[in-house]
């Protein structure tokens, strides 16, 4: 377990892996990937594929480089740098996962957008209401369309010779789908 739990439980892992779409040959991005456990887990879906995972604090690179390893996913590329440093370098996303933006969150959103191919997604969790506020504003101010979930998970945890559930904090998962916006566009050029 990466210091502070810097990980993205395997529920949200779940869900925002199924809407990032990702395929064998794509390319994808994980920016602030905290343990690494969305790269790792995209890696092995695009196998012939390549995923760039940023990460800038140093805390994290130990445990990321020994979770490439453990799971032989050696088409994941730690870049120790904090985005959007070295986005316009890399090759184009189809896929794109924020997990943490140290700040920099409307800047990220702006070089991720701006990079990705027109069929992408770009999927960013908030567990704080700073960061949902940022993605929202970004979301408006741009007039990029979003789907918005907010998810609460429970575990099942023992109480007795029973079972209770404990809450964890709920997630928000912010969507950004290109070929929906396409779609918005040309909906709107039509009327």
């Amino acid at each position: 377990m990466p210091k502070r739990g810097l990980i993205t439980k395997q529920p949200i892992r779940h869900l925002a892996l199924s809407s990032m779409r990702i395929r064998p040959d794509h390319s994808v991005w994980d920016i602030g990937t905290g343990s690494g456990s969305v790269a790792i887990e995209a890696a092995k879906q695009c196998w012939q594929g390549q995923v760039y995972t940023l990460e800038s604090n140093n805390d994290c690179y130990e445990s990321i480089e020994a979770n490439i390893a453990a799971h032989a996913t050696d088409n994941v590329q730690l870049l120790k740098v904090k985005a959007p440093e070295e986005l316009a370098s890399l090759p184009q996303p189809k896929s794109v996962f924020i997990g943490g933006s140290r700040g920099e969150m409307a800047a990220i959103l702006d070089s991720c957008w701006q990079r990705l191919a027109d069929d992408g997604v770009i999927v960013a969790t908030a567990v704080t209401i700073d960061s949902v506020a940022e993605l929202h504003t970004w979301s408006k101010q741009r007039n990029v369309k979003a789907l918005v979930q907010m998810v609460s998970v429970s575990q099942g945890v023992p109480l007795a010779h029973y079972t209770r559930y404990q809450a964890e904090n709920p997630i928000h998962l912010f969507i950004f789908d290109k070929r929906l916006q396409t779609e918005l566009h040309s909906e709107n050029n039509n009327d």
